[in-house]
């Protein structure tokens, strides 16, 4: 066999030194020696800052005088506030990730001061609290949802606090894991150049300016994708343009650095090419800012005690931080004496849902026969790097507790097997004589997934449960199953800027706790009977309505329903078909003034363009969405429509114009504001207000509605060759251009909700696949709900029960925009 020569790389700068071979990398077996000793055990591990006499003695020839004593203990204790300020500026860029992730844009909107701004790649400046939570939207809807990965984790943060401790600048780094599950995956990557104030102690976000480097798909790569920053909206426009245009990856661009060179104090140096502007460097650089100047008369004792009290935090903070990466070091190599050592006494431990054990001594036993199957140290062939990331640190007032909220980002690989996962830390800690050790280790495991296909294809929600091999003194705390299962973490801390808590999304069950999280994908939804899941899970994608009919009718009470006023077959057109029903709370009529008239919600029947009906005789539906409106602060409008093939396109667009004008002159009658009607059509009813949506747009019209909600739309997109619903599309392949919906969807400025469910049959699937894709592409990011575990007819079956997969999602979308309606 011929020897195959091993080819070097030859360095324009090679190094003084040859290569140190003492640790080789994966897949063989090292540990990269320590430079600390373990803090969880010594002092010397736990105290971050040591101070020799040596120190104190060169200070003391420093300053010795004692006249300037008073400007001297103000001036420590007012640099001992500023580093305290550093470190909250910090918590704050974490925690607005951690809201981030949950997409809890009411949460992350507090964060900002009321005259904020917010600005992301190219898509322009928002400037004020309430606009910055019009932005947060186009970015998704509020809460996470099952399917949705929205990670965004912060890295590295650069902090400088002005001298007078009343504004902060922060340089950090944001790494993105987002995308739906079967649907697309991304990775990209980002900086923030963010400015903070301090408002009444309270430090908030004055601006936050994020510059993506890189967006990429999951299954490409940055190697073989590169897709460009997104631009500005058109539903909803900036209040001022980008503040610099610039291309990303495969593009150079360096974003404006606020700091100088920490050893030479030199501003930045940027590149001819690829760099920012003049105007963006100079307006980002950090200004020098005036000197403090401690005040005439100063209580030394008490500015003492001040600094003293301040430093003790900061020493504390850090402390807890080391702790926290200590424990990642020693995790990643299997160090088990040296991880249960960071604990105390009477620690607990509790990861991947395999129960609590308490006591150092249990813990370790665990780890060495659990995890560890009685080998200590790192074994060839195996990876297990478990990066502590993003730590929010709250430590109590006296000093002796604090709880921490981390981000763990998993990369393992067992041979060939490779895999990434993430986890959300909430734990605990105490200081027992100087030294801080973990009073509990409590990780929610989130993502699991193969390194082939990542979270998008490749996701698996089982947590590997109770150890049979050595088993917990307690059972796990929650039940949950990880992504693409979305669960509630708890918080450990409330918004620091306005106190809220945080809270289950709105359309989850509001007694939804960790606890009651589903185990596996295939569960049923929260409310669903379980014998309707295994029913549903039997017929599989296919649209069966008498048995799924049978499954919910005994769900909903009969005529005459109790609580609710039905105005029944009103007409809004001449035809036999153009009627209404409208349901309404007990009291709801013309005498409600213009403050408390209701959101209106029209719904759109499906049935293929050549059949259904807005009541179905001998059954709840299509009343039960009637009834849902009318018990949740809405009216509701049930609708029907002339029929295929005797009606063909634009007949629908003809019919949902005819009802929205009747609507609109007659709805304050029953209660309802003629300003705030909604759209929400099912099927071939989504594809007919869609067409609507697309018509106003298409020929410039005044929008006479707030929202459309399409849920498992037919027909976005008719092709080029002769469509299925030929019935009412017609035959002619040269008109489905201008009589396909996607087009005018591109244009409206109308906000959109998408649905889709699970089992609904591929043709929904792609269309709304197609619509999504082509919306994001358009830089028109839309609010898009999948619903595991439904069928094409149970998602609509379902509302008005216990199951608020889709009723929720509507609910909350309506709320929103009726929150500050445009006024028409």
């Amino acid at each position: 066999m011929a020897r195959v020569r091993r080819v070097f790389r030859h360095l324009a700068h090679p190094p003084d030194r040859p290569r140190d071979h003492s640790c080789d990398g994966f897949p063989k077996a090292c540990i990269a020696p320590f430079d600390y000793t373990n803090p969880g055990t010594t002092a010397a591990g736990a105290d971050v800052w040591t101070v020799s006499a040596s120190d104190i003695a060169a200070e003391r020839t420093a300053h010795p005088h004692s006249g300037d004593v008073r400007r001297r203990a103000a001036e420590l204790a007012h640099r001992a506030m500023l580093l305290r300020d550093a470190q909250e500026v910090e918590n704050l860029q974490r925690i607005y990730g951690f809201y981030v992730d949950r997409a809890m844009w009411d949460q992350v909107a507090d964060l900002f001061a009321d005259d904020g701004t917010i600005e992301m790649g190219q898509r322009g400046v928002y400037v004020g609290k309430r606009r910055i939570r019009q932005f947060l939207s186009l970015l998704g809807h509020e809460g996470l949802t099952y399917g949705w990965l929205n990670d965004h984790i912060q890295l590295q943060p650069v902090v400088d606090v002005a001298p007078d401790g009343k504004t902060a600048r922060l340089r950090s780094r944001e790494l993105d894991m987002t995308g739906v599950y079967q649907k697309w995956g991304k990775w990209s990557e980002g900086t923030y150049e963010n400015t903070f104030v301090k408002q009444n102690g309270v430090w908030k976000f004055k601006s936050l300016h994020y510059y993506p480097t890189f967006i990429s798909a999951y299954d490409k790569g940055w190697g073989q994708d590169a897709e460009p920053a997104p631009g500005e909206s058109s539903t909803l426009p900036p209040d001022r343009p980008p503040s610099e245009v610039y291309a990303i990856y495969p593009h150079a661009f360096v974003p404006p650095y606020h700091y100088r060179n920490p050893v030479t104090g030199e501003p930045p140096h940027y590149p001819k090419v690829g760099g920012p502007t003049s105007k963006a460097a100079a307006e980002t650089l950090m200004p020098a800012g005036r000197r403090w100047v401690a005040p005439r008369s100063v209580n030394v004792q008490a500015a003492l005690s001040e600094a003293q009290r301040t430093i003790e935090r900061v020493k504390d903070y850090d402390a807890i931080e080391n702790l926290e990466s200590a424990y990642g070091y020693y995790l990643d190599k299997d160090l088990w004496t040296d991880l249960s050592n960071l604990f105390a006494k009477n620690g607990s431990m509790e990861l991947a849902q395999r129960g609590v054990y308490v006591g150092r001594d249990h813990i370790l036993t665990f780890l060495l026969k659990g995890l560890g199957r009685g080998h200590e140290g790192p074994t060839p062939g195996m990876l297990g790097n478990h990066m502590q990331l993003q730590p929010v640190i709250d430590i109590s007032p006296d000093g002796r507790s604090a709880k921490m909220r981390v981000y763990m980002l998993q990369q393992m690989a067992f041979g060939p097997r490779g895999s990434i996962g993430a986890a959300v830390y909430e734990n605990e800690a105490v200081k027992v004589d100087g030294i801080w050790k973990f009073a509990k280790d409590h990780a929610y495991n989130t993502l699991g997934a193969s390194y082939v296909g990542g979270w998008v294809r490749s996701a698996r929600p089982q947590v590997p449960g109770e150890s049979k091999a050595y088993p917990p003194d307690t059972p796990p705390t929650a039940k949950v199953a990880m992504f693409p299962v979305v669960y509630d973490i708890p918080f450990h801390y409330s918004n620091p800027v306005t106190g809220r808590e945080s809270v289950p999304t709105p359309w989850q069950d509001g007694e939804a706790s960790v606890a009651q999280a589903r185990e596996t994908a295939d569960d049923a939804p929260p409310g669903m009977p379980p014998e309707i899941a295994a029913a549903l899970r039997q017929m599989g994608p296919t649209i069966e309505g008498r048995r799924t009919t049978a499954l919910y009718a005994a769900l909903f009470p009969k005529e005459p329903y109790p609580n609710v006023s039905v105005a029944r077959d009103l007409h809004y057109g001449p035809d036999a078909r153009n009627v209404l029903d409208i349901f309404t709370a007990p009291g709801r009529g013309r005498g409600a003034s213009d403050r408390a008239r209701l959101p209106v919600v029209v719904f759109v029947h499906g049935g293929g363009f050549s059949h259904g009906i807005n009541h179905m005789p001998g059954t709840p539906f299509y009343d039960n969405v009637g009834l849902w409106a009318a018990a949740h602060g809405l009216v509701g409008v049930t609708m029907t429509y002339r029929l295929a093939p005797k009606f063909q396109f634009p007949s629908g667009v003809e019919d949902l114009a005819a009802a929205v004008r009747w609507l609109r002159g007659h709805i304050a009658a029953y209660g309802g504001d003629p300003r705030e009607i909604f759209l929400w059509g099912h099927s071939a009813g989504a594809a007919h207000v869609a067409d609507y949506v697309a018509h106003v747009a298409n020929t410039g019209a005044r929008p006479l509605i707030a929202g459309a909600i399409l849920t498992s739309g037919v027909s976005y997109d008719l092709g080029h060759t002769v469509s299925i619903w030929k019935d009412y599309y017609g035959s002619d392949v040269s008109k489905y251009p201008e009589r396909s919906s996607l087009p005018g969807l591109l244009k409206t400025a109308t906000p959109l909700l998408v649905t889709d469910a699970e089992l609904d049959p591929p043709l929904m699937h792609e269309q709304t696949d197609e619509l999504l894709k082509a919306l994001t592409a358009a830089g028109k990011p839309v609010r898009h709900i999948y619903l595991p575990n439904h069928s094409h007819l149970s998602e609509l079956y379902a509302v008005g029960t216990a199951d608020h997969s889709l009723s929720g999602p509507v609910l909350e979308f309506i709320r929103q925009i009726s929150a500050d309606p445009p006024r028409r």
